[in-house]
């Protein structure tokens, strides 16, 4: 828009006849003015929506200081949440204690020792088979 004024503005310092150029120069600034009243206007409507949005629109809990609040929470605990799960997972970095490692520690320990146990019980499952063999070759011979 300052080109169309600026043109016009040239035409009135050409113009010869006083009065012509007094009624088209009173002419663009009344444009002028209608302009800027109307760009003003919207400029009060977009800070009006904008003092809405920020401020919530008297109701504090809307506003944007107080969702950025809430999302600064929600961050802290999301966070903290995720300091506890890697503490289940890993533990205390010294000593695994209460970590999941520990326990899979603990399961493995616990294999261990049913698989110790299992080899003690096939050991006297092949002793029960080795007595029960040599009872029946011991009958067997002294039917013979």
């Amino acid at each position: 828009m300052p080109n169309h004024f600026t043109k016009r503005f040239e035409q009135v310092k050409a113009e010869q006849d006083i009065h012509k150029a007094v009624t088209m120069a009173v002419d663009i600034a009344d444009e002028a003015i209608t302009q800027s009243e109307q760009e003003r206007k919207e400029l009060r409507d977009m800070v009006t929506k904008l003092t809405k949005t920020i401020c919530g629109n008297g109701d504090p809990t809307n506003s944007l200081m107080s969702r950025i609040a809430t999302l600064e929470k929600d961050n802290m605990n999301t966070c903290k949440l995720l300091g506890e799960i890697k503490l289940l997972l890993k533990g205390d970095l010294s000593t695994h204690k209460d970590s999941l490692i520990d326990k899979m520690d603990n399961i493995d320990d616990r294999l261990q020792s049913v698989e110790k146990g299992m080899g003690n019980v096939n050991r006297v499952v092949w002793m029960i088979l080795g007595t029960v063999l040599a009872a029946i070759v011991t009958a067997v011979l002294t039917l013979l």
